[in-house]
């Protein structure tokens, strides 16, 4: 059974590589939003979701990545509204 674990682990961390490395490289400046991640994970409707997908290993390899090619990286306060000044 740890084998599987394992496998899947593994499988994740691969596409977090991958898709962080594919931003990185099609971007010069990346824009996240600041998520309350553990606020999220209490919500019952979520929390699987959340924590299959690793939002924080892909946040922790997306900034490593931007640091490493020189690309900017920025964090959007979780209450602006961006879809309002957005025209």
């Amino acid at each position: 059974m740890s084998t599987v674990y394992e496998k899947v682990a593994n499988q994740r961390k691969d596409y977090i590589n991958r898709a962080s490395l594919r931003m990185v490289n099609d971007s010069q400046v990346i824009v996240l939003e600041d998520l309350n991640i553990k606020g999220m994970v209490k919500n019952r409707h979520l929390s699987k979701s959340i924590s299959d997908v690793s939002w924080g290993m892909f946040t922790d390899q997306l900034k490593y990545k931007a640091d490493w090619y020189g690309r900017d990286i920025f964090k959007v306060n979780r209450f602006y509204l961006s879809s309002k000044t957005c025209n």
